[in-house]
């Protein structure tokens, strides 16, 4: 049995063995004598606008411990907040406009990333998303067996780039979502 530890001869601390196993008792009897000689000690409690050299019996009430947290946070200072201006990313607009269906293995590469989904419990709704040839994306929406061929550029005219994908498959996802719950009979449009 490890009873504590010693250095040996390389100065490694090693296990030293006993025979005598560590037991409960000697457990509650080490409780025992450190309380003894923390009896009477204190330890100051400091913190931002808070000292206490109160001595402490070991519990401190709630209304005690909500008078130390108030006076902490009112101590510490408010975020700077920035100017909400600059640093407001603005994200772009789309437009869909409906076109003819089409045939994706036929000259459509896939986009990063290929499409969305949403769905509750009742159904659900996809959109996939391709570019054809001359670099427009085209989307397929589809649920519940309605299929609606549409292209999708920014609101300026200009086409959808690589890098703001991410972006627009958010914006689909909201728009599929608002797309079931109007019903999908009907041919998705985006709310302002």
């Amino acid at each position: 049995m490890a009873n504590g530890f010693e250095k040996n001869e390389q100065g490694e601390l090693v296990p030293i063995l006993t025979d005598d196993p560590w037991t409960e008792q000697d457990n509650d009897a080490l409780e025992a004598e450190i309380d003894a000689k923390m009896a009477g000690t204190v330890r100051a409690k400091t913190g931002p606008k808070v000292k206490t050299d109160k001595a402490t019996e070991g519990v401190m009430s709630a209304e005690e411990m909500t008078a130390l947290m108030d006076d902490f946070f009112a101590s510490v200072p408010a975020p700077k907040r920035k100017n909400a201006a600059r640093t407001r990313r603005r994200r772009p607009r789309y437009a869909l406009s409906g076109i003819s269906s089409f045939d994706a293995r036929r000259g459509y590469a896939r986009c990063n990333p290929p499409g969305v989904g949403v769905s509750d419990e009742r159904q659900g709704a996809l959109a996939d998303f391709w570019r054809d040839r001359t670099g427009r994306v085209v989307v397929r929406f589809s649920s519940r067996g309605y299929i609606y061929h549409m292209e999708a550029v920014l609101v300026s005219g200009k086409d959808i780039r690589e890098r703001q994908m991410d972006d627009f498959s958010d914006w689909v996802a909201d728009v599929l979502l608002q797309w079931m719950i109007e019903g999908v009979g009907e041919v998705p449009e985006p709310r302002s």
